[in-house]
């Protein structure tokens, strides 16, 4: 699992933020949401990619101290051609196996952490990377996204769906306060996108490492000519004027604390 999301990412690399608008979008939304007083010093951006939301971080707390995790170096290669480089220290790792002695007062993450399982063992981890007192801010795409494709292939080829789904909120939920977090607040909002048309849809999800994952794949493949149909069934149902298609994404955001013991 972890070698196919560091082998979709690292190909990915290079094309990714041509492609992620609505990941922009979404990490400018998490920055808006972030309730924070006194501001952090020592910030983890878990996933970092391309460095997006580490951009964000850095404007946003230009005096703190950022580190920012990727499985992918190509990833961090790229994030690291980006003006503000020199200000974070970038590492090359799983999440799962980073480690630091100096904990973090604030640990985040935009558009990432669906596809870092299992979760469980994901929130355990970040729990004892963060200060007491400390918070987790992070956004995920979870179940509802996009809703579009899936039941049109659910249509088209139930035999070949998906072997995993998205996670729900309330599963979320239930798995960060079995690691020991207080969920302070929780929202879903949702992203509506625009393609060019249906080709080019299923181009940018390839581009974005979202296809070709345990979110996409079943046990047995599409061959070539049941995604030709899907993409021309999809341009059908899904067509809006001058030939664009809609795709929507269901983002979960959640603020969580760790509880100071003397509290």
């Amino acid at each position: 699992m972890k070698h196919d999301v560091k082998a979709r990412f690292s190909k990915a690399a290079r094309s990714y933020e041509k492609h992620a608008d609505v990941q922009q979008r979404v990490a400018d939304r998490l920055v808006s949401l972030f309730q924070l007083d006194p501001p952090p010093t020592r910030i983890l951006d878990v996933g970092c990619g391309t460095g997006i939301l580490t951009s964000r971080l850095v404007d946003r707390f230009p005096d703190a101290e950022i580190v920012a995790v990727d499985i992918s170096d190509e990833m961090i290669d790229q994030a690291q051609l980006r003006s503000f480089a020199d200000k974070v220290e970038w590492v090359v790792s799983d999440v799962l196996k980073f480690d630091d002695r100096q904990r973090f007062d604030l640990v985040t993450s935009s558009s990432t952490i669906q596809w870092v399982l299992p979760h469980s063992e994901l929130f355990e981890h970040l729990y004892n990377l963060i200060s007491p007192g400390g918070r987790l801010f992070f956004s995920m795409m979870v179940t509802g996204t996009l809703t579009e494709l899936h039941s049109l292939r659910r249509t088209l080829f139930p035999e070949k769906l998906p072997a995993t789904e998205l996670s729900e909120m309330s599963v979320v939920k239930r798995t960060l306060e079995q690691a020991g977090f207080s969920v302070l607040w929780r929202k879903t909002m949702r992203e509506d996108a625009r393609y060019e048309d249906a080709l080019a849809f299923f181009r940018s999800l390839h581009e974005l490492g979202i296809t070709g994952g345990h979110l996409s794949n079943s046990g047995v493949l599409l061959n070539r000519r049941e995604l030709t149909r899907l993409i021309a069934e999809y341009q059908k149902r899904y067509g809006l004027d001058k030939g664009e298609v809609r795709a929507s994404y269901q983002i979960g955001y959640f603020h969580c604390s760790k509880q100071n013991p003397s509290s």
